[in-house]
C-alpha cells in the first residue's frame, strides 16, 4: 500500500502544479500587450537573525506590501480569481454571476510598477521602526509568458539596540508606581530598538495604572525621549508620564455604589415607576421583577464599595457575568458619585437577560 502511494505521488503533484496553472494560463491570455499577472512577492533578508525574528519580519512585510498576488486556495490554487474570470468571461451576466462577482471572486492582480515602489518605502520604513535605521530595499522583476515575480531585497545592515532606559523621576503617586513596577518584558538593556515594543511599554503602564485607581489614565499620556548614538548604535530612552493638564495630576478613583439592571432595556434607568430597586449594601438590583437571585450576582461582581478602580476587576466581573450563561450582554458604565465627596465611580452594570430558559437554570443554584 505504501508502495503504492509513493508511486502516484510524483503524479498527484504534477496534477496540482497543472491545476494552479490553468486560471492564470486563462487570465493571461485577456490582459495586454505589456500587462502582467503578479503571481508572488518574494523576500531575501541579508542580515542573518534568529529563526523566529525572521520568520516575523517575512510575514510583516508580506503584509505591508502595496500589491499583493491573488490568494491562493491550500497556497497554491487561486480559486477566487478563477471563479471571478469565469463569472465576467460568460456569455450572459446572471444575478448568481454578479453575486460572485461581488462577494466571492477576486479580480486577478495586474502588475504594477508603481506600487513596487510604494511596497519598498513602506518596508523600509518598517525597517526603520525595527530598528534597522540604515536599511534599503532593492527590487528584482522576473516575467515569464506574463506572469510577474517581484523580489525584494532587504539590506537591513546592523540593528540599532537599547542603551540606558530612565524611568520617570516625579514624586507623585503614579510616578512611583512605573518605577516600583519597572521591569518591563519590552524595554530593557542592550534588547533591539523596536518601535512595536515602545507602543507596547505604554498599554504596559496604562494597565499598571489602570489596576491601581486611575481609571481616567490612558495610553497617550505615556510618552517618550529618544537619544540616539551613532558610535555605539544605541538609542536611550527616557520615560515620561505626563500629567493631564499644565496644573493637575492624574487622580485615583475609589469604588461607591454598584447599580445592577438586571432587565436592561434603553429606559431601564429612567423607567422608576414600574421597576423595584432592592438594595443590599452597596449593591442595588433594578428590575421589574426580580427573578435572578441576588447572592449568585453580587458573587460575580468583583467591585466592592471604598476599594480602588481596578481594571482587572471590571474584566473579572464581564467574564464571569458572562459565564453564567444566564445574560445575552453585559455593559458597564461609570459615574462620578454625587453623594460623597472626593473620587469615587458609581457602576451601572446592564445585563441583558438571554432566553428564558437560560435563566431559569440559574434560579435552581443555591447560594
Amino acid at each position: 500500500m505504501l508502495v503504492r502511494i509513493k508511486n502516484i505521488l510524483p503524479q498527484i503533484f504534477v496534477l496540482l502544479c497543472a491545476l494552479s496553472a490553468l486560471p492564470a494560463c486563462k487570465v493571461t491570455k485577456t490582459l495586454g500587450q505589456n500587462e502582467s499577472l503578479l503571481v508572488r512577492n518574494k523576500f531575501l533578508l541579508s542580515t542573518p537573525v534568529q529563526a523566529a525574528v525572521r520568520e516575523k519580519m517575512h510575514e510583516d512585510v508580506a503584509k505591508i506590501t502595496a500589491q499583493k498576488p491573488n490568494i491562493r486556495v491550500f497556497g497554491f490554487l487561486p480559486m477566487r480569481m478563477w471563479l471571478y474570470y469565469s463569472a465576467t468571461h460568460g456569455k450572459k451576466l446572471t444575478k448568481f454571476k454578479q453575486w460572485i462577482i461581488d462577494k466571492v471572486g477576486e479580480a486577478p492582480v495586474v502588475y504594477d510598477s508603481s506600487l513596487t515602489e510604494k511596497s519598498k518605502l513602506q518596508i523600509e520604513n518598517y525597517l526603520f521602526n525595527a530598528g534597522f535605521f540604515y536599511a534599503t530595499v532593492n527590487d528584482t522583476v522576473i516575467i515569464k509568458k506574463k506572469r510577474a515575480t517581484v523580489i525584494y531585497n532587504l539590506h537591513t545592515g546592523d540593528p540599532w539596540t537599547i542603551g540606558e532606559v530612565e524611568l520617570p523621576a516625579g514624586h507623585n503617586t503614579y510616578d512611583s508606581l512605573v518605577r516600583l513596577y519597572h521591569l518591563s518584558p519590552f524595554l530593557h538593556k542592550g534588547a533591539r530598538f523596536d518601535v512595536t515594543n515602545l507602543k507596547q511599554e505604554r498599554d504596559r503602564i496604562e494597565n499598571v495604572l489602570r489596576n491601581k485607581g486611575y481609571f481616567t489614565f490612558n495610553r497617550e499620556y505615556v510618552t517618550f525621549d529618544l537619544d540616539s548614538s551613532s558610535a555605539t548604535k544605541t538609542v536611550n530612552i527616557k520615560i515620561n508620564v505626563n500629567p493631564p493638564s499644565d496644573t493637575s495630576e492624574h487622580q485615583q478613583y475609589r469604588m461607591n455604589e454598584i447599580y445592577v439592571v438586571t432587565d436592561y432595556s434603553v429606559d431601564a434607568l429612567s423607567d422608576t415607576i414600574h421597576r423595584d430597586t432592592v438594595t443590599v449594601g452597596e449593591f442595588h438590583f433594578i428590575a421589574q421583577k426580580m427573578k435572578f437571585r441576588k447572592g449568585i450576582l453580587m458573587d460575580n461582581i468583583f467591585f466592592r464599595r471604598n476599594q480602588l478602580y481596578r481594571k482587572e476587576d471590571e474584566t473579572r466581573t464581564i467574564n464571569h457575568l458572562a459565564q453564567l450563561g444566564t445574560f445575552k450582554f453585559t455593559n458597564l458604565d461609570y459615574v462620578k458619585a454625587k453623594n460623597r465627596e472626593g473620587n469615587y465611580l458609581d457602576c451601572i452594570i446592564s445585563l441583558t437577560p438571554a432566553k428564558k430558559q437560560a435563566w431559569q437554570y440559574t434560579l435552581e443554584v443555591n447560594v
